[in-house]
């Protein structure tokens, strides 16, 4: 599974938090992303 995320997005680090709390941390590639929202840079 893949999360994209983006350091400003307190609901990326709320999955985050979800993910290692339940032990499937590993089972998650996490994709950093940053950019404008008509340039996304993805």
């Amino acid at each position: 599974m893949k999360l994209y995320t983006n350091p400003a997005s307190p609901f990326c680090r709320k999955v985050e938090v979800v993910l290692h709390e339940c032990g499937q941390a590993d089972a998650v590639e996490t994709i950093g992303v940053a950019g404008h929202p008509t340039d996304t840079g993805t």
